[in-house]
Parts: structure tokens; C-alpha cells; sequence
């Protein structure tokens, strides 16, 4: 399962972005990604085929790897941009 690291840890700050962005408000779930569970915000990126998981305790973006081909992997940095 790929993942990103980045510098999300503030639950209520990623509320906001998707609410910036005109993305559904995340919400704490378990989630099939390919063969491996994970747990976090659970967050819609628009042009992604998969939902992606925010781990605010370590940073950590976890992504399905269909969403690894490199436009729908723009739509994920540049989320993580923001």
C-alpha cells in the first residue's frame, strides 16, 4: 500500500481543507485499500478512483495503487499541497 508522508496532524485543519476544496467532510472509518485495512480520515479526493486515508496521528496518507499513474497522482500532491 503506497503512502505519503506529510504533515497532516490537525484533524480539524483537513476538515477545513476539504470544506475549501468542495470535498465531503472526512470521516474516521476503516478502509479496504487493495489487500491491506487501513484507518483514518477517510477523505474523497476529486480525479482519484479510490478514497485516500489520512492518518492524523503519524502524517501519513495512505492510497489505493490504481491511483498511482501520474494524473490521478497530481490530484493527490496536490491535495497534500494545499
Amino acid at each position: 500500500m503506497p503512502r505519503i508522508l506529510t504533515t497532516v496532524h490537525d484533524p480539524v485543519a483537513l476538515a477545513a481543507l476539504c470544506n475549501l476544496l468542495g470535498l465531503p467532510p472526512p470521516g474516521e472509518r476503516a478502509l479496504w485499500l487493495g489487500t491491506e485495512e487501513v484507518f483514518g480520515s477517510v477523505v474523497r479526493v476529486n480525479g482519484l478512483r479510490h478514497p485516500v486515508a489520512c492518518d492524523t496521528l503519524t502524517g501519513l496518507i495512505a492510497y489505493h495503487w490504481h491511483d498511482n499513474a501520474f494524473d490521478r497522482y497530481a490530484h493527490l500532491r496536490a491535495f497534500v499541497e494545499q
